[in-house]
């Protein structure tokens, strides 16, 4: 994951982009990968997939992990 210099990104964050860069997945599958990169399902449910840095919202039952790519 790219950043300036003085950044490194966090391991969750390193393994959450490398679990499904650029595709698009429905909520149940951004909860999924959030999970598989750290985070509890609880907060992957509740906070994370609306305020995460990586994630966005691109429609109705659509997210993406954005990368560098």
């Amino acid at each position: 994951m790219a950043g300036p210099d003085h950044v490194t990104a966090s391991d969750r964050h390193r393994a959450l982009v490398t679990i499904a860069p650029g595709r698009d997945l429905t909520r149940r599958a951004i909860i999924d990968a959030l999970v598989a990169a750290g985070y509890t399902p609880t907060s992957a449910e509740a906070r994370k997939i609306s305020s995460h840095p990586l994630i966005r919202h691109i429609g109705p039952d659509r997210y993406r992990i954005i990368d560098d790519s």
